[in-house]
């Protein structure tokens, strides 16, 4: 883990960085696998709700007081049999895949456009965009800081070099 940081203008003296939070197995289950679960079940309850009403027959879809809404003991394909076979469900489904397939290709042909035409075209700060950002961890003092940026530099001399340290969880730079 990273060494604790005192600043004292962000009030964070001695507070360490980093996951060091989640150092205990009880920490680890509140504030991660426990909000996790909550998120897998919200988010697949929807595909399980899907397919147990699909294979449910049709006196468990109309009478939730004498049956289980969340399980049958008798699943029938018979919902997919009308479907497929009693509608014009395969007509659509094709129609859906042939809008997509065609708007896929528009819009990749549309985007290779556009990207040629973006590098093509000559404006001031053309060459100048680009980002690079340097981590705590990435480097063990100043002066190798300092040769970094150098050769940065004398790859491209033009080239603004700025920093985004904030002084609370996002440390860019020690003190050291």
């Amino acid at each position: 883990m990273t060494k604790a940081v005192a600043d004292p203008a962000s009030g964070n003296a001695g507070e360490s960085s980093g996951m060091d939070y989640l150092t205990t197995m009880p920490q680890r289950v509140v504030r991660v696998y426990m909000p996790l679960l909550v998120i897998v079940l919200v988010l697949l309850f929807p595909f399980y709700w899907m397919a147990i009403t699909a294979v449910k027959p049709k006196e468990h879809l109309l009478s939730l007081d004498k049956h289980n809404p969340y399980w049958t003991w008798s699943p029938t394909l018979e919902h997919i049999n009308d479907l497929l076979f009693k509608t014009d469900y395969p007509v659509w489904l094709w129609n859906t895949m042939y809008v997509a397939v065609a708007a896929t290709i528009l819009s990749l042909i549309a985007s290779v456009f556009a990207a040629y035409a973006i590098t093509r075209i000559r404006y001031t700060g053309a060459q100048t965009v680009g980002g690079l950002i340097f981590f705590a961890r990435n480097w063990q003092d100043r002066r190798q800081l300092r040769t970094l940026c150098a050769d940065i530099k004398a790859v491209r001399e033009d080239l603004l070099i700025c920093v985004d340290h904030e002084g609370g969880r996002v440390q860019r730079f020690r003190t050291d």
